[in-house]
């Protein structure tokens, strides 16, 4: 319960979203298709409806990759957080850990995850971000429940596609887009070594590593950076006087 407290915790502290603006998106992407409200959704074609295919179809060139010292202006109050438990911390001090390709997990009609809103509605932090032009919201899941998620959701073509899905060892706190192909997402992991040690387990040591993503929507790719350790005593005791 201590992770998903933490989870909630960065919710809470990071980057505050006035929520009035996205009730009509929602409410447009949710009516009937028809006027009787018996239509079934349109099926989702990963060759024609992809999120981020719509996104970059009327694109001819990709912008080059963003770097980190780019990302930094964007994550002021986010590196603050951090650099309380980790000295030094700086966005620039990350290191990559993989790029991929963007494919959704799960792929569905929005009208399917209506609840969404609901959810949004009952708490006080955001859990909805959307990109500048406002035709693209990232979701990531509330910090009460057990695991988390990070999906993309485009009212206007009644998608929502899953990109990101972790367990209790890890979480995503916030959203911040840079333009409207980037849009980088915040978040903390459990650290296990590349060798293989044993960690945060009965007899093991176990720390925390400050996590991003940088999803890039022309390229259709998604990058994660992770920063140093620190001990999860600090870590699960953040922002306790």
């Amino acid at each position: 319960m201590m992770i998903e407290r933490s989870q909630e915790l960065f919710g809470r502290m990071i980057f505050a979203l006035p929520l009035f603006f996205l009730v009509p998106l929602f409410l447009s992407a949710c009516a009937p298709n028809g006027e009787d409200g018996n239509d079934e959704p349109d099926i989702i074609s990963s060759s024609s409806s992809s999120i981020v295919s719509s996104s970059s179809s009327q694109k001819e060139d990709v912008k080059p990759p963003l770097t980190l010292s780019s990302l930094a202006p964007y994550l002021t109050e986010w590196t603050s957080i951090w650099s309380a438990m980790i000295p030094g911390f700086t966005v620039e001090s990350m290191h990559k850990t993989s790029t991929k390709e963007m494919k959704a997990q799960i792929s569905d009609a929005l009208v399917n995850h209506e609840d969404i809103l609901a959810r949004q509605k009952e708490l006080d932090y955001p859990i909805l971000f959307p990109s500048n032009d406002g035709k693209t919201l990232i979701y990531i899941s509330s910090g009460e429940e057990p695991d988390s998620e990070v999906s993309i959701i485009r009212p206007d073509l009644n998608l929502y596609e899953r990109h990101l899905f972790c367990g209790t060892p890890c979480g995503f706190d916030s959203a911040v887009w840079v333009d409207d192909d980037h849009v980088i997402i915040t978040g903390f992991s459990e650290y296990y070594p590349p060798n293989g040690e044993p960690r945060c387990s009965e007899g093991t040591i176990c720390t925390f590593v400050p996590v991003l993503y940088l999803f890039d929507l022309g390229a259709k790719t998604i990058t994660r950076y992770e920063g140093a350790e620190v001990e999860a005593a600090i870590f699960l005791n953040m922002g306790v006087e």
